[in-house]
């Protein structure tokens, strides 16, 4: 496999994109999280490489880094990071985020006292 991209984010993906936040029930304040986090993974896309043909399968790992022992629960963490698949998705990166055409891998949660940060890998996949 080869690396095709390193992208790290400076922080912990969005609580509104999480299924659990629920602040005030506002689908508008969720869907304007999500097309940032969308929107910033395509900008750090684009200044990282100009992509030719999107990858036909790839291998995307989330590695997320917490600042503290508090528990958390990584499937949320998880879902609230889709939206950023779906940037490399809209970025061109991936054909697809559906299963057939990514591997999705999530190490285990890294603790590093006071930081927080999110890192996601891009690799080619073989069939």
């Amino acid at each position: 496999m080869t690396l095709v991209m390193r992208i790290a984010f400076p922080d912990l993906p969005p609580v509104e994109c999480s299924p659990n936040w629920h602040k005030h029930h506002l689908p508008w304040a969720i869907r304007k999280a999500t097309a940032a986090a969308q929107e910033d993974m395509i900008c750090r896309v684009r200044e990282q490489v100009a992509m030719g043909e999107p990858l036909a399968r790839a291998k995307v790992t989330v590695t997320f880094t917490v600042p503290d022992r508090r528990r958390r629960d990584k499937g949320n963490l998880i879902a609230a990071a889709k939206p950023w698949l779906d940037g490399l998705t809209l970025a061109g990166v991936i054909k697809d985020d559906a299963w057939q055409f990514i591997e999705e891998v999530y190490p285990p949660v890294v603790y590093e006292k006071g930081v927080r940060r999110t890192v996601i890998e891009v690799s080619e996949h073989g069939l």
